[in-house]
């Protein structure tokens, strides 16, 4: 079953995807599914998508879905948050994730032109690879591999810690 999370109807979030629910609802929720921490908005989305779907999957893809950031998508396209959010606007699409989805899927000329693009960002970063028999997704993930920018944020040690 194939769920669109984007339009879906929620009772717990509003129409932008952010959690609408009171804080006793909230308190409720986090205790029947053992959240101990709800530190961050990603960690209250969990909770919610929880109380939405009743199933910790369901919740699980949803949450990476609903949170993909337009950063996040840069690094798979080799460019930075205000040059993805272009793109989503020149294709009309909101969420970064439905970009993702969308030049994963799609083949007309101008989602073949971002492909092309990406293939000569990556090349400048890697000449070794051969990318020619690479799809979109594969593309995609060598970007966000050799992205100069992630590993130095990464070494940076600005990832989540837990």
């Amino acid at each position: 079953m194939r769920i669109n999370y984007f339009t879906k109807k929620y009772t717990y979030l509003d129409q932008n995807l952010k959690v609408n629910m009171n804080s006793q609802k909230f308190e409720a929720f986090k205790k029947k599914y053992n959240f101990s921490r709800t530190d961050t908005a990603r960690d209250s989305l969990s909770v919610a998508l929880m109380a939405e779907f009743n199933n910790w999957d369901q919740a699980r893809i949803a949450e990476l879905r609903i949170s993909y950031t337009w950063v996040r998508l840069g690094y798979h396209l080799l460019l930075n948050e205000f040059e993805t959010k272009k793109i989503g606007k020149e294709f009309n699409i909101k969420y970064p994730y439905l970009l993702k989805e969308m030049i994963s899927r799609n083949n007309t000329q101008k989602v073949k032109n971002i492909i092309s693009n990406l293939k000569k960002r990556i090349e400048k970063l890697d000449s070794i690879t051969d990318l020619s028999k690479m799809n979109a997704d594969q593309l995609m993930r060598k970007a966000l591999e050799i992205n100069p920018v992630r590993k130095k944020k990464y070494k940076e040690g600005s990832r989540h810690k837990h």
